[in-house]
């Protein structure tokens, strides 16, 4: 079982402070969702991710997590009644 390692940065940016998810991820995106589903339950709050990865972690980030139709981290924001970022 390959190793992940997921971390949530907290950055203060001139009178806000902003909660980042912070990943680097292979080829098995879903711990993105999964790390999202961890930090909801314990009542954490991302502002924001950032994804460090290989050229096809991208593709399938692109492609599983980010597609607007199935994508399973839009499927996380209906299922959590959470508004997507900008």
């Amino acid at each position: 079982m390959a190793e992940v390692r997921i971390r949530v940065v907290r950055i203060r940016v001139v009178g806000m402070k902003r909660n980042i998810l912070l990943a680097v991820c292979g080829l098995s995106p879903q711990v993105i969702t999964e790390a999202l589903y961890a930090l909801h339950q314990e009542g954490g709050r991302v502002d924001a991710i950032h994804v460090i990865t290989t050229r096809d972690g991208k593709e399938m980030i692109c492609s599983s997590l980010l597609s607007p139709l199935d994508g399973q981290y839009y499927q996380y924001l209906r299922d959590y009644h959470q508004a997507p970022s900008r």
